[in-house]
């Protein structure tokens, strides 16, 4: 899981010096169900369990298809991300 753990830490890196702030959408919704005076159910698994969950599936996974340039997975990312990413 190691593989896999540190470059992720790498990506949440990166994307907090663009602004995003990992856990942000727990903070959010909190937030907004205050606002509501709404119950909040919070539902997160253990790190170590994601990522030997994903090591497993990427054992399992055409990785020269899914990150080429013409893949479903790279088209959507250009929808997505800013393009100076």
């Amino acid at each position: 899981t190691k593989a896999v753990g540190d470059p992720i830490k790498g990506m949440y890196s990166k994307l907090g010096d663009q602004g995003f702030n990992p856990g942000e959408e727990f903070i959010l919704a909190i937030k907004e169900a205050m606002a509501l005076n709404a119950a909040v159910v919070l539902g997160d698994r253990d790190v170590d369990v994601t990522l030997r969950r994903l090591t497993e599936a990427l054992a399992r996974t055409d990785l020269k298809k899914l990150l080429s340039s013409d893949s479903e997975l790279e088209q959507s990312l250009k929808n997505v991300l800013p393009e100076d990413m």
